[in-house]
């Protein structure tokens, strides 16, 4: 019979990425009803790949209605560069039962930072602003926040980490079309009478999808400052051969 319990949803956009050298806050905003949900307590614990402790269990801080904790770069100083490291999140919710949410944490050299502005969206629309009106919003960030998220899961789905891309500006094209994209899927939405967001949005979806066949970028397999030498392709190649065997007669 189903569990009777209240579902709550984690905020996690993407992996969260440690610089080494760096000390970071992690965040675990949850979410209800769409609205931020504030636990009443509760302990991070961060486990390595090969489910040690690298964090023993911390309390949390509720700071804006998000639990979050400070770390210090001591406990991840001396890690190897690599994904695999998991942040359990357990928090003691309004509904009085304790959820744990979790989420793949990474030890990187750099965390890459988006490319994309305001300014890259207004070089192809000087007129763009004046849509603001009835988005609510007061700047395009929004939009640019989640196009950005929205890219660095379809290069992780693709096998490509984005923190180990040498430079982000080579995947600036990609974020401003993709962003451009779901700025005209959102507006064609409201009254659009003669269907220009609409066209606007299937060209950009048109872009996107030869940008996505056409970026390569610098990459170090090895989180090195030093790339690979071959540029790496966004979509990986496949290779199509004739079916079956001849052997050699």
């Amino acid at each position: 019979m189903p569990i009777n319990r209240t579902e709550y949803a984690a905020g996690f956009e993407i992996p969260d990425l440690i610089q080494r050298d760096r000390a970071v806050v992690l965040t675990c905003p949850v979410y209800r009803n769409g609205d931020l949900v504030a636990p009443t307590s509760g302990t991070v614990t961060i486990l390595k790949p090969d489910s040690t402790e690298l964090v023993a269990s911390t309390a949390v801080v509720i700071s804006g209605d998000v639990a979050q904790v400070s770390l210090t770069t001591s406990p991840y100083a001396a890690e190897s560069y690599q994904m695999g490291y998991r942040a359990i999140w357990s928090l003691v919710m309004p509904d009085g039962n304790t959820h744990d949410f979790r989420n793949e944490v990474g030890i990187v050299r750099n965390a890459v930072h988006m490319p994309a502005t305001t300014r890259d969206l207004l070089n192809r629309h000087s007129d763009l602003d004046r849509h603001l009106r009835g988005t609510g919003e007061a700047s395009w960030q929004r939009w640019i926040d989640e196009s950005w998220y929205q890219l660095q899961r379809w290069m992780i789905r693709k096998g490509n980490r984005p923190n180990l891309i040498i430079q982000s500006t080579e995947l600036k094209d990609v974020h401003a079309v993709w962003c451009l994209m779901l700025v005209f899927r959102d507006l064609e939405t409201d009254a659009d009478p003669d269907g220009r967001y609409a066209r606007l949005a299937a060209r950009y979806k048109m872009e996107l999808d030869e940008l996505q066949e056409q970026v390569h970028f610098q990459y170090s397999t090895t989180d090195e400052h030093i790339p690979d030498q071959k540029k790496r392709t966004g979509e990986p190649t496949t290779f199509l051969a004739v079916s079956g065997y001849r052997g050699w007669r």
